[in-house]
């Protein structure tokens, strides 16, 4: 996850690096602004591609496999005193790995829907206001 972030974060960046050089070449903060729209299709595109649905089979798969290898566990328990403790043990340490999986996949998709939420209102605030603020910063006499 934190590399397909890096390289998202790279892009809107670099879209507004190009925005604010361009500005500066043409002395125009018009480019800025316009870099934000760029921003907004990067968003845009990473809403519609709906990675979190994506999330969302993994979590699915991971459910069934684990509910699977539980049945396949519990189908294989000794009848011993000993044995059952020790097989209702490691019962124990699969369903909490399977708790904690569940927890990374629901924290991943959290994460990569305030990613969205971030990156598509970061460009509609430069589109919308990336003149004005680019004159109070910096105004072209």
């Amino acid at each position: 996850m934190r590399g397909f972030e890096r390289r998202l974060y790279a892009a809107v960046l670099l879209a507004l690096l190009f925005g604010v050089t361009w500005s500066l070449t043409a002395r125009d903060w018009q480019f800025f602004e316009r870099s934000g729209s760029l921003v907004v299709v990067v968003g845009v595109a990473l809403t519609w591609r709906d990675f979190v649905q994506t999330l969302g089979n993994v979590e699915s798969f991971y459910r069934a496999e684990y509910a699977r290898l539980l049945r396949d566990f519990d189908a294989q328990r000794p009848t011993g005193i000993i044995a059952g403790a020790m097989h209702d043990g490691k019962r124990e340490d699969i369903e909490a790995k399977q708790a904690y999986a569940v927890e990374m996949v629901g924290m991943l998709k959290d994460r990569l829907r305030t990613t969205e939420a971030v990156i598509v209102c970061l460009g509609t605030l430069v589109w919308g206001y990336g003149s004005p603020l680019g004159n109070a910063l910096w105004s072209f006499q």
